[in-house]
C-alpha cells in the first residue's frame, strides 16, 4: 500500500477543521463507538485509510458535515445500519472505524450544527 503525500497547508486546514468541531461538552469518536439511537456529525475520515475506500464512503454519503445516526447493529460485531442522507446504509465495523463523528452532550445541538454546515 502506497503512502499518500499530503501538503502541509492541507494538514493544517484539516487540523483546524477538526479542532473547530471540538467544542465544550462534545467529543470526537469513531462511528463504530455509537450506540443505537446515537446521533453525530461526521468531522473527518481516517487519513491513513486507502483513498478508494474513503472515496466510496463519501459517495455513500459519509462525508464531513453530514448527520449520521446508528439505527441498529447485528450481534457479534456484525454489520451496522446507519441513517445518513435520508437513507439507511450498512457498514462493517472496520469501515465505521474509519469515520470520526462529533458527539455533543445535547442531541439538539448536533442537529442545529448539521443544518448550519449544510446551509
Amino acid at each position: 500500500m502506497s503512502a499518500r503525500v499530503v501538503p502541509d497547508e492541507f494538514t493544517a486546514e484539516t487540523t483546524q477543521a477538526v479542532a473547530s468541531f471540538e467544542t465544550v461538552g462534545s467529543k470526537i469518536v469513531p462511528l463504530s463507538n455509537l450506540h443505537a439511537g446515537d446521533v453525530g456529525v461526521i468531522c473527518r475520515l481516517d487519513e491513513e485509510a486507502d483513498e478508494s475506500i474513503t472515496h466510496r464512503l463519501q459517495l455513500l454519503g459519509f462525508d464531513c458535515g453530514r448527520e449520521v445516526c446508528l439505527i441498529r447493529q447485528a450481534p457479534l460485531s456484525g454489520p451496522m445500519v446507519f441513517r445518513v442522507c435520508d437513507a439507511q446504509m450498512c457498514l462493517r465495523e472496520a469501515q465505521a472505524d474509519m469515520i470520526y463523528v462529533r458527539i455533543p452532550d445535547d442531541a439538539a445541538q448536533v442537529v442545529a450544527d448539521a443544518e448550519a454546515i449544510v446551509a
